[in-house]
């Protein structure tokens, strides 16, 4: 069989279920098949095959399957080159994927480019539900809402051989989003033995019984997980509180600093300000201020001098005499002249 699904099985299947068709066209042959179909044989030795779970060493499934057939390596095999195998599919994280979807997009193109000829696409009504009977024993970090499609792909090639593509696909939504899963149960053998080959495949899948104390094992394994995160977020939580509180710590100091600069802006916006207030005032009365030039004091005069003297009494002398000195003149009594500038 020219088919690129060809590929190792997990020793640990997912469920894989059974027991009535219901056919739906894709374009391709319909069939319909009875309840029967999904029954043993008359007369039928079974035995059951089974899988064991390699990440808990318990036995995950058993499956009923003529006592001719049996396990080797990771493949059920039996009469007429049968070979039964499951692969794994694909996760899709909120891509709101539908199970036709995929078949048309992925499993029908690639079964086409393997010159494989594809004859029927059947929908599985009856696995969809026992998918679900099976998934409903998992446990979910939160509530989840799940739908299940189950559907089947029928196909030959050129070399006699047929085979079965059956496509299990959950669709799984919470608050955390959307996900999208499948897995793919395959059985091929020769044509002539096909339709023998198939009910027994179908059969073993309606009958096949799952280990609840694997999937309890599975449910704690996955709590502890989920337990260990929290506790990780918890941690990293706290961890950011402490950065936040020395953040805000930060925040005060730098604030109490700001505000402190603002303040000291805001005096010298007030200073800027009066002065500028009194240069308007002493514009309109004809006076100008001046600067002690050793203690930075400031009077006001009367405006339209080019020098101005000031004593240690407060009392000034202005002169438009460049050459002139108060400290010079013996009217004056030897009194201490201070030279002093207009205040800009």
């Amino acid at each position: 069989m020219k088919s690129s699904m060809k590929k190792t099985a997990s020793a640990a299947t997912l469920a894989v279920i059974a027991v009535a068709v219901g056919a739906e066209h894709f374009g391709f042959a319909q069939s319909e098949n009875s309840v029967s179909t999904y029954q043993a044989a008359p007369n039928t030795e079974i035995r059951w095959v089974t899988l064991t779970d390699p990440n808990t060493g318990m036995w995950s499934e058993k499956l009923p399957y003529p006592s001719d057939w049996q396990l080797t390596g990771k493949a059920i095999v039996g009469p007429g080159d049968t070979r039964i195998q499951e692969v794994a599919g694909d996760v899709l994280s909120n891509q709101n994927r539908t199970i036709d979807q995929i078949i048309n997009g992925k499993l029908l193109p690639m079964l086409k480019k393997e010159n494989n000829r594809v004859l029927n696409v059947e929908t599985y009504s009856v696995l969809a539900q026992k998918l679900k009977e099976h998934y409903s024993q998992y446990w979910s970090i939160a509530p989840t809402q799940k739908h299940y499609s189950v559907k089947g792909i029928e196909y030959e090639d050129d070399d006699g051989s047929k085979g079965l593509l059956i496509v299990y696909f959950v669709d799984s939504r919470s608050q955390f989003g959307n996900t999208n899963f499948y897995y793919i149960g395959i059985m091929e053998s020769r044509a002539s033995h096909y339709d023998t080959s198939k009910s027994a495949f179908l059969y073993a899948q309606a009958n096949k019984r799952v280990n609840p104390e694997n999937i309890a094992a599975f449910n704690r394994k996955e709590q502890q997980k989920a337990a260990n995160s929290n506790r990780q977020f918890q941690a990293r939580q706290t961890q950011k509180q402490r950065q936040f509180d020395s953040w805000m710590n930060t925040q005060r100091q730098v604030s109490n600093s700001a505000l402190d600069s603002s303040m000291n802006s805001w005096r010298a916006r007030n200073e800027m300000m009066d002065h500028g207030q009194e240069l308007q005032v002493n514009s309109i009365y004809e006076q100008t201020q001046v600067v002690h030039p050793n203690t930075g004091e400031s009077w006001t005069v009367d405006d339209g001098y080019n020098r101005y003297y000031l004593n240690n009494d407060h009392q000034y002398i202005s002169t438009d005499d460049y050459f002139y000195n108060p400290n010079m003149d013996p009217n004056l009594n030897n009194q201490q002249w201070y030279e002093v500038s207009p205040y800009d």
